[in-house]
This record gives structure tokens, C-alpha cells and sequence, in this order.
């Protein structure tokens, strides 16, 4: 017989699955500008990813005129762990004027469910949650 542990999962009693301490997978931004899950993002090492954008993200204007493309442009990169819930990291953000995009130093805080993590660059702060079947970029 096998014995898997997960070193880098917990458990909750809501939820008998472990629950990931890493940021790999897909997170939904929950509110930015009072408009509630407008992104989906996908970590994968030290980058993640847009995966989605609902039509009310402030993010379209940037892709519609090219300066992102989803699955390829990253939301985040150089992502670097400095504790069991923090990283720090370069987050793209854009011109609201003409949707043109700039890099400026973030961190990330996950919050201690593992469930949420919040991210803050030059006094904005932004929160994710994991990605699950009842919540969805639309």
C-alpha cells in the first residue's frame, strides 16, 4: 500500500480536498472598480498568466488594442516566495487613457485558508480567490 502526503496542502472542514499552499493554478479576481470576478489569471512557476476577461474588465481596452493577449501576456512575473505566504513579484498594469501597459513592484499575501490571496502595489490592493466550478469569469 502507498502513503501520498501532501507537504505543500491543507485541509479545512469544509472541504475534505487539500487545499494547495502554492499559487499554481487558476485565480478569480474578485472585485476591482466595484465590478465583481472580471479576471481569471493562471499561475504557473514564477509567472502567471490573464486566462479570461469578462466584458465589463477594464482590462479589454488593452486587448483589444494588442498591448495583452490571454494565455500568453502575464498579469504577473519574476515571482519570488519570501515566506510561506508572502511573494514578492512585477505586476502589469495599464494606462486608463489608451490601455497601454506598464510593470510596477507588487506583493502577494495569501491569506490563511489558502483559499484567497491579495496583492498590493503602490497603495492598490487587489484580491484572488481559487478558481472553483461556482465561481466564473463571465
Amino acid at each position: 500500500m502507498a502513503v501520498i502526503v501532501c507537504t505543500a496542502c491543507s485541509k479545512d472542514d469544509d472541504n475534505p480536498e487539500p487545499i494547495s499552499k502554492e499559487l499554481d493554478g487558476t485565480w478569480v479576481r474578485t472585485m476591482h472598480n466595484n465590478i465583481e470576478y472580471d479576471m481569471e489569471i493562471t499561475f504557473a512557476g514564477d509567472s502567471a498568466v490573464f486566462a479570461k476577461l469578462s466584458n465589463d474588465s477594464g482590462w479589454n481596452m488593452p486587448l483589444n488594442k494588442g498591448f495583452i493577449s490571454l494565455g500568453t501576456s502575464a498579469k504577473f512575473k519574476d515571482i519570488v516566495r519570501t515566506t510561506d505566504t508572502t511573494w514578492t513579484c512585477s505586476e502589469l498594469w495599464h494606462s486608463t487613457w489608451d490601455g497601454s501597459t506598464y510593470w510596477r513592484a507588487a506583493k502577494i499575501t495569501m491569506k490563511a485558508d489558502y483559499k484567497t490571496f491579495s496583492v498590493t502595489a503602490v497603495n492598490v490592493s487587489d484580491t484572488y480567490m481559487r478558481k472553483t466550478n461556482q465561481i466564473r469569469v463571465e
